[in-house]
């Protein structure tokens, strides 16, 4: 066969082939009722694009604003912004319950320098369990209560920075300000010793290494479900980006392994002290504590600072809302002294303040996404094994299908009896599930 006929066969065969992968997709597929954007419908690569621009949580709202409360945004993926969904997706694997789902392995992913998994990215639900039973001594109430003196005394430094740089005039970034202090907290809690960020309201290089973790970890997903790309991406990855993630390797077990030498348990109430006082805490090795360390930083630290940030900005942007939360503060408390956690959970408004504010701007806007492994239904609607299933808390939190009046900021519709609550009445609060549900929800809620 000649070679221009021999081309010509290679090209029929490749294009038929890909003809055939469309018309599958598009019309044959188990999932092509769903509707969604044509070539999202074909191809991942148009989820991976809007993911490594870092723009994916707000395609998939407007995917929602066009297409309705259940879309397609992959070949294999659905996303939802029912409340019904979260039990079915994320409830408890009940005898009763066809449907099975697990942690999707390709977004549930570990830095390369770890060698165990920490309780977020855990597959196997024994090993899972196993984890939060140990972690949950470090998270409890009696915990708090431990470590609210140490939270308190972070705090008061960050007010006495506001304070200082306002008398003289000096603009001050809030948002660093914010992360300074929860990286602190988080450092002494995690570390056994406070990172000293506050003493200058600035970041340190172990922590923008971290932060520059958190982008790297959406290249990490795209290298788990294409391979191929990570060995091409070695050779174009920044000599920046290798030197952050070393330095944060190196610096992170470092840590770990200073805290383990001032003794596991201590009279500070750090995580290691209350989880290693447990006679289960054997279980637990160096390897388990030092994933687990870098994700109480990452994850307790940044997120709880944008979540400041947004309550900050909502307010400042409503200075009736702000008016109302200050008013509360100052009428129950005379003193400084009484504002304790305990006590400002009391506060009606203040805590609806922080519940609108996620609402609006949620820290994490896109829920922790499942793999069908047995089909059953989500909403009604059987899914066959393979479907990757997740709930887009952005979307949820904005639909007018949900909330009356979505983008405005308004506390009272989470207080009773407060004055307009009638009209937010048929709000769907129960899709507000900031830090997940069911039998993998964040440990660190409260």
């Amino acid at each position: 066969m000649p070679k221009a006929q021999h081309a010509l066969l290679i090209t029929f065969i490749v294009a038929l082939g890909l003809a055939s992968k469309i018309a599958y997709n598009l019309w044959l597929h188990p999932l092509a009722k769903y509707p969604g954007p044509l070539l999202a419908r074909i191809t991942d690569f148009v989820y991976w694009y809007h993911w490594l621009r870092g723009r994916l949580p707000f395609f998939i709202e407007a995917t929602h604003e066009k297409y309705g409360s259940r879309v397609r945004i992959g070949p294999n993926r659905v996303s939802y912004i029912e409340p019904e969904a979260w039990k079915d997706i994320h409830g408890h694997n009940t005898k009763g319950k066809s449907l099975r789902v697990i942690k999707d392995p390709g977004f549930y992913i570990e830095s390369p320098h770890l060698k165990e998994h920490s309780i977020l990215s855990e597959l196997d639900d024994g090993k899972h369990a196993s984890l939060r039973k140990l972690f949950s001594h470090g998270f409890s109430d009696r915990a708090l209560k431990a470590q609210e003196p140490l939270i308190r005394a972070h705090v008061d430094k960050m007010l006495s920075n506001i304070r200082r740089d306002a008398e003289i005039g000096r603009e001050v970034d809030l948002v660093k300000l914010y992360n300074c202090c929860t990286f602190d907290i988080i450092g002494e809690l995690a570390f056994g010793e406070s990172l000293g960020l506050l003493e200058n309201s600035e970041l340190n290089g172990w922590v923008e290494s971290i932060l520059y973790g958190l982008e790297d970890a959406a290249f990490y997903a795209l290298v788990l479900a294409y391979p191929v790309l990570g060995y091409i991406a070695r050779f174009f990855l920044s000599e920046e980006k290798k030197a952050a993630s070393l330095f944060n390797a190196i610096y992170s077990e470092d840590r770990v392994r200073k805290r383990m030498e001032n003794g596991g348990v201590t009279e500070k109430p750090d995580f290691w002290s209350l989880v290693l006082s447990q006679h289960d805490s054997g279980a637990l090795n160096f390897e388990q504590m030092k994933s687990n360390a870098e994700l109480f930083m990452a994850a307790g630290s940044e997120t709880t600072a944008t979540m400041l940030s947004g309550l900050t900005y909502n307010l400042l942007k409503n200075p009736d809302k702000m008016k109302k939360a200050v008013d509360e503060v100052r009428m129950s408390f005379t003193s400084e002294d009484d504002l304790t956690i305990e006590n400002i959970h009391r506060l009606k408004y203040l805590n609806a303040c922080f519940e609108e504010s996620m609402r609006i701007y949620p820290s994490t806007p896109l829920g922790p996404p499942r793999v069908v492994t047995q089909a059953g239904s989500v909403c009604n609607d059987v899914l066959p094994p393979g479907t990757k299933v997740s709930i887009s808390m952005l979307s949820a939190y904005h639909s007018p299908s949900n909330f009356t009046n979505p983008t405005n900021f308004i506390p009272e519709r989470w207080i009773d009896g407060a004055p307009g609550q009638e009209r937010y009445a048929h709000d769907r609060k129960e899709v507000f599930q900031p830090f997940s549900t069911g039998p993998r929800n964040c440990i660190g809620k409260k």
